[in-house]
């Protein structure tokens, strides 16, 4: 991971994962991209590797979810409201859907 956020710092660390695989000799064939929910690091691993089907962490979705809730004062309702509660699950929850849900 970099520090960097970024788009410029997560093209440059992706840029350096394949010439680092082409120097020693490897051609990179990817299916996936497992990344945190960041945009640019995303973004970034579409412009170098434009192929694989990017995926998300679900640790770091989950975390996102939390910040959010915390960022709009709601981390007490979700500790107390249990249909609240539910509600936030669910919608964690909703990562492990097809995308044939979806459409």
């Amino acid at each position: 991971m970099t520090d960097d956020s970024v788009d410029g710092g997560y093209e440059a660390m992706w840029t350096l994962v394949k010439m680092v695989a082409q120097n020693a000799g490897y051609t990179l064939v990817l299916q996936y991209i497992l990344t945190d929910f960041e945009k640019e690091a995303m973004h970034a691993g579409r412009k170098v590797f434009p192929t694989p089907s990017m995926k998300g962490c679900l640790f770091h979705y989950a975390q996102k979810i939390w910040h959010q809730l915390q960022w709009h004062y709601l981390g007490a309702l979700y500790g107390t409201d249990m249909p609240f509660y539910l509600q936030v699950y669910i919608i964690t929850a909703m990562a492990f859907l097809s995308n044939e849900v979806w459409y």
